[in-house]
């Protein structure tokens, strides 16, 4: 991994050019990165607009250029310096509405409105907050650098209590940051942008991994498609470049298996209708979207050979924050006699917290749903599939 340079060059291009291209990294192939990198380049070249290939050139990349027209979607933000620029996934992605923020107040502010809905990417998003927060500072003493700092960090952690992945982005980050005080202004804030890159670098590796454990978990039906139920984002919007839940989709279908995708509106703000359908449409996924009250029909009239839940929070005994709706369809695939999968990174089970009584929560508006580890039949990391109780897992 040290010495694919290349791949690195080629995903940071594939952060500023179309997310279509992520299905490559599910297929990437680390003992030969130089080819792997050229072909990474080949998918990006590809799926680019005439005004990315333009921007593409520009960055040494070139190519024949195929699909200008197809709809496609961007990584869910952009860190460009100073500031990120983040797709607003309140719009229906491809209006392509984005929001600028040039301090980690604002990328806080971001968060807590719901400009990128949720998922694992909040851990990059908060990362690259950091990032802005030190390099704002980089001229002052260094008391005044380390309380900008912790200041940051601490309204980052505020924005977004309920999501495991804040809190982790800032950790790490803040981990680094105490590394690195004594070190010149430049040179700390340097080390900072280092770990956020290599944040978001390891994030699109462990969802590849992640999303071939789950392919090798669902086992294919003998005579029909294999057929799924999903509750919510779990594409590249909420996972950053490759996605969760939706990269064990995309595994399936790269290796020539049949699949179908039930997928839930995620009401009361549509995030399955909005922006799960348009990923999945995307990378030609067969899908139907059904309302959240329509489950309990789908059990009992067609097949389903397993639910797949976003988690965003995870506790010891594996008690769950996910998207509002989560519980019911736990609930219901439960006694249908239906497995029900968490697909989610390492990096969202906390093992301080013993149960979900501990994760907050919004009283104010349904948000998220809590569900017991009971209704939960293993999570898929990248590390395998975990047996509850996590903790000894």
């Amino acid at each position: 991994m040290q010495g694919a340079g290349s791949v690195l060059r080629a995903a940071d291009q594939l952060r500023r050019g179309s997310a279509s291209a992520a299905t490559e990294l599910l297929g990437l192939g680390l003992r030969d990165p130089e080819s792997s990198a050229a072909r990474l380049e080949q998918r990006i070249v590809e799926s680019a607009t005439p005004t990315e290939t333009r921007e593409l050139a520009r960055q040494g990349v070139t190519g024949d250029v195929a699909g200008a027209d197809t709809p496609r979607f961007r990584s869910p933000y952009l860190f460009e310096g100073t500031s990120i620029v983040m797709l607003d996934q309140r719009e229906p992605p491809e209006r392509g509405a984005t929001v600028e923020c040039h301090e980690a107040s604002e990328v806080a502010t971001a968060i807590a409105a719901g400009v990128i809905g949720g998922g694992p990417v909040l851990a990059q998003v908060a990362a690259y907050g950091l990032v802005l927060a030190a390099a704002a500072s980089v001229d002052r003493l260094r008391p005044a650098r380390r309380a900008a700092f912790q200041a940051a960090a601490n309204t980052l952690r505020g924005a977004r209590p309920a999501a495991r992945a804040v809190a982790w982005g800032v950790e790490r980050m803040a981990t680094r940051w105490q590394a690195s005080i004594d070190l010149e202004p430049a040179d700390a804030l340097g080390a900072l942008r280092e770990e956020a890159d290599a944040i978001a670098t390891d994030s699109a590796t462990d969802h590849a991994l992640l999303g071939r454990h789950g392919a090798d978990l669902l086992q294919q039906p003998p005579d029909r498609p294999l057929s799924l139920l999903a509750h919510g984002d779990m594409g590249p919007l909420a996972g950053g470049l490759v996605g969760t839940g939706f990269a064990v989709v995309q595994s399936i279908a790269s290796a020539g298996r049949e699949v179908h995708v039930w997928l839930t509106e995620a009401t009361p703000d549509g995030e399955g209708r909005r922006i799960a359908a348009a990923e999945l449409a995307q990378a030609d996924i067969p899908h139907t979207v059904i309302p959240d009250t329509a489950v309990a029909w789908l059990l009992a009239e067609h097949p389903i050979d397993a639910a797949l839940l976003r988690p965003d929070h995870a506790c010891a005994n594996g008690d769950t924050a996910a998207i509002v709706g989560s519980h019911n369809v736990a609930r219901l695939a439960n006694a249908a006699a239906i497995p029900v999968y968490a697909c989610g990174p390492m990096l969202i089970i906390d093992t301080a917290l013993a149960d979900g009584r501990g994760i907050p929560r919004s009283r104010s508006r349904p948000e998220l749903d809590v569900v017991p580890g009971a209704l939960i039949t293993a999570y898929i990391t990248e590390q395998g599939a975990l047996q509850l109780p996590l903790e000894p897992s």
